[in-house]
Order: structure tokens, then sequence, then C-alpha cells
């Protein structure tokens, strides 16, 4: 899918959206969904509209918010974090050329936390949210809402973020 137009996924019931490396365009409210936690947005994504997404954390691969995209594409900027990455297992962002992980898309409840990610020192697990508020955020952390039944955490990691295994 490149193109994905005006209202097209509105309201859907997806909680997370990995959208590919080819995407070009998201249409005005298209992905506007109370449901929809967060979204993974490639440096291909060349449009978004007014609108396209509402309480989502939006992981965006892109340093910083494109010209090109409509100022009002998100209707609050504490959900945005530019400059991230991703794995086949984490979204993550490079500090001082060392990881920080922010979201785990993989799928098990056995978890390894590698002491690096393509080539860099994970040190830190955390969600990166200057601005947090617990009355408006639902589901920012790391592993929030996950059932685990393992996990190990590498010497590497030296910082984790308060939350980060909330309700896990």
């Amino acid at each position: 899918i490149k193109h994905y137009g005006a209202h097209s996924l509105q309201d859907t019931q997806i909680p997370i959206l990995m959208l590919e490396d080819n995407v070009e365009y998201i249409g005005e409210s298209a992905l506007s969904s109370e449901c929809l936690t967060y979204a993974f947005i490639p440096e291909s994504v060349e449009y978004v509209g007014a609108n396209a997404f509402k309480s989502t954390f939006v992981f965006i691969e892109a340093e910083t918010i494109p010209t090109t995209w409509d100022s009002s594409f998100h209707t609050s900027s504490n959900y945005i974090v530019t400059n991230c990455l991703k794995s086949d297992d984490y979204i993550y962002s490079l500090n001082n050329e060392n990881a920080i992980v922010y979201r785990y898309i993989g799928e098990s409840k056995k978890i390894i936390i590698p002491s690096q990610i393509n080539g860099y020192t994970v040190t830190e697990i955390g969600r990166g949210f200057d601005s947090y508020n617990d009355s408006d955020v639902y589901d920012p952390d790391v592993f929030s809402n996950i059932t685990l039944e393992e996990i190990i955490i590498p010497d590497s990691v030296v910082k984790i973020d308060g939350r980060a295994f909330w309700n896990s």
C-alpha cells in the first residue's frame, strides 16, 4: 500500500500499525482511531493530512517532521518521537551511538533484550515522551500491557524509565 486515503482506516479496531517502507501518502483522518495505540511511520511518507492520528504514539523514522506534512497531522504533540528506527522486535532511536528501546514489537512472551541492536549498544529502556501526562496517555511504555513470562536485561542497560514494564 502506497496511499491511505482520507478516513480510510478511521475508527478501526487495529491497535498497532507498522507502515511499510513504500507508503507515501496518509490522508486526512486516515488513521484516526482511539484503538490505535502506536504507529511507525517510515521516511518514505511524503505527506500526512490533518488529524491523521489521535491518541496514538507516532514513531517517525525521519529526523524531523517533514514540512510537507499538515501541521495538525496529530491531535497532540506529546505523542510524537522522531528519528526512530526499527528492528525485527523493537522500535528504537540513537543517542550518542547508543540505542534507546522505545517499544517492543515482537511476539514472544520470553524476551531477551539484546545488548546490541543493528550494531548499537542498548543502554536504555524508555519511552522518550518528555511531556507524558498520566491523564491523557494509556499505553506509552515499552512493554506495557504485554503478558511476559520472562525477561532478560543485558548488563549494557544503565537506565530503565518509569513504567517501562507497567502492567506486564
